[in-house]
């Protein structure tokens, strides 16, 4: 696991399968997800890290898990993907982030 940004308050870094259980939190909780296609079951969050595990190692970034500093948990995601774009691969910026009222 590599750090990519740290600021005052959030450390930035790569996903690990470590982070199955946040981030299924995140990804599965429909309020969070209102403006994707849908919400994520257990299947589609292992595949969404392994993709971004893959995404690392292709293009040398990918989506980060965004954390808390002082505690260490896992708040959500964000960062630059890769997608399809009228015929074009381009970056795209993501970031996603538990509704909180």
């Amino acid at each position: 696991m590599r750090i990519i940004i740290e600021t005052e308050r959030l450390i930035l870094r790569e996903m690990t399968e470590a982070d199955f259980d946040a981030l299924y939190k995140v990804l599965a909780d429909r309020s969070t997800m209102q403006y994707y296609p849908y919400s994520f079951d257990e299947e589609r969050v292992r595949g969404w890290i392994d993709r971004n595990i893959g995404r690392y190692r292709v293009f040398g970034f990918g989506l980060w898990a965004v954390c808390l500093k002082d505690t260490g948990e896992l708040i959500g995601d964000c960062g630059l993907t890769m997608q399809m774009i009228g015929g074009e691969t381009k970056p795209e910026v993501r970031g996603r982030f538990p509704h909180k009222e």
